[in-house]
């Protein structure tokens, strides 16, 4: 697999619990980055109240409904974190680029997987996530599973239920929380399963969160069609042009590349834990799991 992390310790750390701490921002990169985002306009005001498409009650810049807004958001986080990528990562880009502001008494965020990107679920794409403040348990920092990353060839989207769905608030048990100082983040694989609770502190919780991909790869977005799932080219303009709600019926101005069949299942929690436990201990659940349900055919359906 081609290298995600540069650093050879990072990188043996980050495979094992998929995802690595390091620092990212000085204080005054931080304190500019704050500035600058005091200077955004968004259309919900920093502060939705969850009766959005996407039901969210804290703020991130994909759901806001002002472009404008979204292409100024992202020029300046990609242009902030252009040196962190270049530092940590292997030859990698931003795809997508998020303020996310958790108000006082809310911004839940359920137990989930990011959406996959790449047009192979063997390849990895990661999140670049930041704190602009302090973070702990009590204002809602990022909680992670460790080792939970890559354990199925899931495709979590619109449309599409995690494999974990009938049991997400069980998870807690597996969940450990990301404590940091401003500045200071994680790297984390996009299948990494995690979540992050209500901010209960009194002051807004205010993150970054970038989608970095490999610099060569042409990006996907996977639109469910009853059994299977048709990959669309989705690149930078994509998540700025279109809303969530937009991604949950076919526009004909999408260019497709191929359909893959969906290999999507609901798997109980026994089943997860089992898993879970086996990647601990240093086994490949994953590519277990493909021959033993699949074979070897990972054909894709050509559009």
């Amino acid at each position: 697999m081609p290298q995600v992390v540069r650093d050879r310790a990072l990188a043996q750390q980050f495979d094992r619990d998929g995802y690595v701490a390091v620092p990212m921002l000085e204080p005054h990169e931080v304190a500019e980055l704050l500035e600058a985002l005091a200077r955004l306009d968004p259309a919900d005001a920093w502060a939705p109240d969850g009766s959005g498409p996407a039901m969210n009650s804290y703020h991130c810049s994909f759901l806001d409904r002002d472009k404008t807004y979204k292409r100024a958001a992202y020029a300046l986080l990609a242009k902030s974190f252009d040196g962190v990528i270049a530092r940590y990562l292997d030859d990698f880009r931003a795809l997508s680029a998020n303020f996310y502001v958790k108000p006082t008494g809310q911004g839940l965020i359920p137990v989930h997987q990011n959406w996959p990107v790449l047009d192979s679920l063997d390849a990895t794409s990661v999140t670049v996530w930041c704190p602009l403040v302090d973070v702990d348990a009590r204002n809602g920092t990022l909680h992670v599973v460790p080792g939970s990353h890559k354990l199925l060839p899931h495709i979590e989207g619109p449309g599409s239920l995690s494999y974990f769905s009938d049991y997400r608030d069980a998870l807690d048990e597996h969940l450990v929380a990301l404590s940091a100082p401003a500045g200071h983040g994680f790297i984390f694989d996009d299948s990494i399963v995690h979540g992050s609770p209500d901010n209960r502190a009194s002051d807004p919780r205010i993150a970054v969160q970038i989608t970095c991909i490999p610099t060569a790869a042409r990006p996907v977005f996977y639109f469910r069609t009853d059994e299977t799932f048709e990959l669309i080219d989705a690149d930078v303009d994509f998540y700025l042009d279109n809303s969530v709600d937009d991604l949950v019926a076919r526009s004909d101005a999408w260019e497709s590349r191929a359909r893959v069949a969906s290999r999507n299942r609901q798997v109980d929690k026994r089943e997860f834990t089992q898993l879970l436990d086996r990647k601990r201990r240093g086994g490949s659940p994953r590519q277990g799991l493909w021959a033993r349900l699949f074979g070897t055919d990972r054909t894709v359906i050509a559009s």
